[in-house]
């Protein structure tokens, strides 16, 4: 199964070849973990309810079948500098990456 950019795709499975377990999980669902951290994040320099909001936001939007869905820099509305700055953050990197490895 070719692993695509949907948000809602993972498997896992036992390889017939040699017997070990194997997890594929799409871009768009490590992308959506992402997004969890950064709201996170984001309530936590906001000092407010950012990610229950925006979960409920995006959950409203998929089950419109949306193609687009703000984020939470968006909700918050952070200007392009901020944006830009939140994503230089070494912290937040390593956060990112460490909820998605």
């Amino acid at each position: 199964m070719p692993i695509t950019d949907s948000g809602w795709h993972s498997v896992s499975f036992v390889d017939d070849k040699d017997g070990s377990y194997v997890t594929e999980i799409d871009v768009g669902y490590v992308r959506a973990i992402e997004m969890i951290v950064d709201a996170s994040v984001i309530e936590q320099m906001e000092d407010r309810r950012v990610l229950a909001p925006d979960v409920r936001f995006v959950a409203s939007e998929l089950s419109k079948k949306k193609t687009y869905i703000q984020g939470p820099y968006q909700y918050v509305h952070m200007t392009k500098r901020e944006i830009d700055e939140f994503f230089d953050d070494k912290d937040l990197q390593l956060l990112r990456a460490s909820a998605v490895g």
